[in-house]
């Protein structure tokens, strides 16, 4: 598919031990030598071997831009071109990585199955199942969007760049300046859900809060998510005129993957 997204990885310790029996006095001890060195002797970083302080396997990785799609019944599994894994813990993120590795920018999330979806397949929005359906809990920003009992959370990633580590996207309509706006996910902002529906339940205080609030609206959507990022002026021409800067249901999560010996390469390249 040709997707080159640019991931962020965050370590998660300050010290380190490598994880097998050799010497470790020639090797400068960051994350990154510790995993090639056990790549060099046919190793991945394992946990819980030392009673010291090393390196793990775990570390923290930011995902590209992940625009949420919907809530949908679990009926989708069934459909052609989708391929069903099956994940260690429930994780957006992970789901995305997932589905990453398999030339998939559409994947669906439902606690710990995860669902990678041929980009072409149409989700009929007549199947859609209001977002109150899809109450599962996992982490990070897209906290309370990993499926429900019966039903899908679906995304979908976008090759965009847009040069910055904040987290949540907002869409400035301004006449004459029509961008989407990296924000911290904490900013104080308007709001737009699904629908161009505009909820009277609070002005939102930060991203999560306003996806709540669309989340406990009528009829229960989430901020709007189904967008061209690569299209600001498109998206606007649908947006209430009074309203200049927003959040959209666009974020990006943090999340935790193990080393298994395949990401050296785009580490280090």
């Amino acid at each position: 598919m040709g997707q080159s997204y640019q991931l962020y990885y965050f370590l998660l310790s300050t010290t380190a031990l490598f994880t097998d029996t050799m010497s470790t006095d020639a090797f400068s001890h960051d994350w990154f030598d510790a995993q090639n060195h056990c790549l060099g002797h046919g190793l991945t970083i394992e946990r819980n071997k030392s009673n010291h302080p090393y390196w793990t396997g775990a570390y923290l990785k930011l995902t590209p831009w992940i625009n949420i799609l919907g809530c949908y019944p679990d009926s989708i599994e069934s459909l052609q071109y989708v391929v069903k894994k099956t994940m260690t813990i429930s994780s957006v993120g992970m789901c995305q990585e997932i589905c990453y590795h398999e030339s998939s920018n559409k994947f669906a999330v439902k606690m710990n199955k995860c669902l990678c979806i041929e980009s072409s397949i149409y989700l009929s929005p007549y199947n859609r199942l209001p977002a109150s359906d899809c109450n599962f809990k996992c982490g990070d920003i897209y906290l309370g969007e990993c499926g429900g009992e019966s039903a899908y959370n679906i995304y979908e990633t976008q090759e965009v760049h847009f040069k910055s580590m904040k987290r949540c996207l907002s869409l400035q309509c301004s006449t004459g300046d029509l961008r989407f706006i990296p924000q911290k996910c904490t900013e104080t902002l308007a709001k737009v859900c699904e629908n161009m529906t505009l909820p009277d339940n609070g002005y939102a205080s930060n991203w999560r809060l306003s996806m709540e609030q669309c989340k406990r609206s009528q009829p229960s959507t989430y901020l709007l998510g189904n967008i061209d990022l690569n299209d600001s002026s498109l998206v606007c021409e649908r947006i209430p005129s009074q309203l200049q800067v927003f959040w959209v249901g666009v974020a990006r999560q943090k999340y935790i993957s193990i080393d298994q010996g395949i990401y050296s390469y785009q580490i280090n390249h």
